[in-house]
């Protein structure tokens, strides 16, 4: 229960993300999108604490009929200086359904853990892109 909790507020921090407003100069993130094809590809986000450093990077994937795929999440790790990854969402989708499943990383591993938060969710009015992101 609890990380069906948790899947449902990361798939609404990302919708919210995919929105959000204008940044202000007091805003301490900025994010910046890899568009190809008028889809987001990359966003990298930025801290903004006495210039700008790496902070987080998600990295987006679609199928042949333009719907969200994949999105894979990473964190920088100053001292290696690369990206980590963190977690995967996957989305599958059927005639009446997307299916969603969630995968976090295992650093001792070196791979994804099996998918341990799984969501359905029935799919709005035919033609309506619930799970594409664009850029603005």
């Amino acid at each position: 229960m609890k990380a069906n909790v948790f899947f449902k507020a990361v798939c609404v921090a990302v919708i919210i993300m995919a929105t959000a407003t204008p940044v202000r100069a007091n805003n301490p993130y900025v994010a910046n999108d890899i568009v190809k094809e008028g889809k987001v590809v990359t966003r990298f986000i930025y801290k903004n604490d006495q210039g700008l450093q790496y902070h987080l990077k998600s990295d987006f994937t679609y199928d042949a009929e333009n719907r969200l795929n994949t999105k894979e999440s990473f964190l920088w790790n100053p001292r290696k200086q690369q990206w980590i990854p963190q977690q995967r969402i996957q989305y599958k989708y059927t005639d009446s359904n997307i299916l969603i499943t969630g995968s976090s990383w295992n650093e001792f591993r070196k791979a994804y853990t099996e998918s341990i938060r799984q969501s359905i969710y029935p799919i709005r009015a035919a033609g309506s892109k619930i799970a594409q992101l664009t850029a603005d």
